[in-house]
């Protein structure tokens, strides 16, 4: 490994060149320069490191547009519990190998609704990314969110795994944000494992990065 040069140590100075001396040494002190300087630099999301440090995220593209589709009405009442199970059958509607256990207890309730005609947009993360990255360029969370309903449509139509619209190979995941009953916002993660859909949520306040490649989908604004 070859040593840092003149030109990079003097990088430094620039950076640091209009800081006070007791920020300086606060710095210094945090032991956060030494932990640059052992951890892996290159796979970190440097707006994750500016959101711990309560400052804004730099402004650059998160999400290259791919599309819409249509979501058509509800013909009779969605009950997700009833439509999301566990179930790897050739007899299945859709072929689902995971639920994971916040999903399941959060969102699949005894819920019963109706949905409208929609269309959703489509998008691919262009890197890695949080959440707030993603919902701040989406237009916010209220723009963000949509529906169990409008996600299960969707694997359905490639309840086998079929080429379509959601992703459905190299590890790339689908990602919608729903709200629960409570009105909270979940982020769903949805991927097809070889065998069957997994489907998991977090909060979005969760710092975990999306990799660059996923797929988010969200409401066409009007």
């Amino acid at each position: 490994m070859k040593k840092a040069t003149l030109k990079q140590a003097g990088k430094f100075a620039e950076i640091f060149g209009d800081a006070s001396a007791e920020k300086l040494q606060d710095i210094f002190e945090s032991g956060i320069l030494s932990d640059l300087r052992d951890g892996n630099v290159a796979g970190v999301n440097r707006n994750t490191i500016r959101k711990l440090l309560g400052l804004n995220p730099l402004i650059k593209n998160v999400l290259d547009f791919l599309g819409i589709i249509d979501i058509p009405v509800t013909t009779e009442p969605f009950i997700a519990k009833e439509k999301f199970v566990v179930d790897i059958s050739d007899e299945a509607e859709v072929q689902i190998r995971h639920i994971g256990e916040i999903f399941q207890k959060i969102l699949l309730s005894e819920t019963v609704f109706t949905c409208g005609p929609s269309t959703l947009r489509y998008h691919k993360l262009l890197r890695g990314a949080v959440d707030d990255d993603i919902i701040n360029e989406l237009g916010g969370e209220y723009v963000a969110k949509t529906n169990l309903y409008s996600m299960f449509f969707l694997m359905k139509k490639q309840g086998r795994g079929q080429d379509g619209t959601l992703l459905v190979d190299g590890g790339y995941k689908n990602k919608f944000y729903i709200c629960d009953e409570k009105n909270v916002l979940w982020a769903i993660s949805c991927d097809w494992n070889s065998i069957g859909w997994s489907l998991n949520a977090d909060l979005i306040d969760d710092l975990d990065d999306w990799e660059d490649g996923d797929q988010v989908f969200s409401p066409q604004s009007s």
